[in-house]
């Protein structure tokens, strides 16, 4: 599962929208994994390698590089939306 796809709550009824914005990450103490996106990402992450959680190795930055350019992509696409809508229908040479 990829992190844009973890992310989509209406795609799983179950997963509990924004609970990762309280996360600690101590998944393991944590009583609703089973309705967290973060949590079904990192255990869908085919690369379970320790390297991947140390900051002084490149897999770490790569992982973290992957992330917010999955992340990036669709705030892209809403923010161009949300300006489209705003100035539909209004005349640029006006402004």
């Amino acid at each position: 599962m990829s992190i844009k796809n973890s992310f989509d709550a209406d795609d799983d009824a179950n997963l509990i929208t924004g609970i990762h914005n309280y996360c600690d990450r101590w998944c393991e103490r944590c009583s609703f994994t089973a309705r967290c996106a973060v949590y079904a990402a990192e255990q869908a992450d085919p690369s379970l390698d320790p390297a991947g959680h140390d900051i002084n190795n490149v897999a770490f930055w790569q992982k973290i590089s992957a992330i917010f350019a999955e992340t990036r992509a669709p705030a892209t696409i809403r923010t161009q939306t949300t300006v489209l809508r705003l100035f539909s229908g209004t005349s640029f040479s006006s402004l």
